[in-house]
C-alpha cells in the first residue's frame, strides 16, 4: 500500500485549519463551553496572537490557541503574522508570539518583524505583556 501525498498550488497547510476556526480568525467573540475558575482572567479580555512560519504550522497553532482561549476568559483573539505587528505591538492586552527559526534566521512571515525589532527603542516596548513560544 502506497500513498502519495502533495500540498496543491496556491493552497498553505493551513487553510483547512482556517475554515474549521473561520469565527476565530475574523475576530468573532469565542464561545466560552466552560466556566473558567482561572485567576487572573477578566471576562471580555482580548489576545493578541502573533504567528511567524514558513509553512503554515505556526498559523494552525495559534488558530488553536485562540480557538481555547476562551476556557481562560479571552473571548476575542486578533490572529495576525508577525510581519503585521511592526511598530505597533499593542499595550491594552496580552500578546503571544508563536515563531519557528530556521538555521538560527527568522520564518519569512517574521524577517521584517525581526529587522524591526534590532533597531527598537526600549520605549517602543514599553507596556507590552508578552509571551513567546519557540516553535522547532
Amino acid at each position: 500500500f502506497h500513498m502519495k501525498v502533495r500540498l496543491r498550488r496556491q493552497r498553505r497547510a493551513t487553510d483547512f485549519a482556517q475554515k474549521l476556526h473561520a469565527p476565530v480568525a475574523s475576530q468573532v467573540p469565542l464561545i466560552n463551553h466552560h466556566q473558567s475558575n482561572r485567576p487572573n482572567t477578566v471576562e471580555g479580555s482580548r489576545i493578541t496572537i502573533l504567528h511567524g512560519s514558513n509553512a503554515g504550522s505556526c498559523e494552525a497553532l495559534a488558530l488553536r490557541l485562540a480557538a481555547d482561549a476562551g476556557e481562560y476568559g479571552f473571548t476575542k483573539s486578533k490572529i495576525e503574522p508577525l510581519g503585521s505587528a511592526v511598530g505597533k505591538l499593542p499595550t491594552d492586552n496580552p500578546v503571544i508570539i508563536i515563531t519557528a527559526s530556521y538555521n538560527g534566521e527568522p520564518a519569512d512571515e517574521a524577517s521584517d518583524f525581526v529587522a524591526w525589532l534590532k533597531t527598537a527603542g526600549r520605549d517602543e516596548l514599553s507596556g507590552v505583556s508578552f509571551s513567546v513560544f519557540g516553535c522547532g
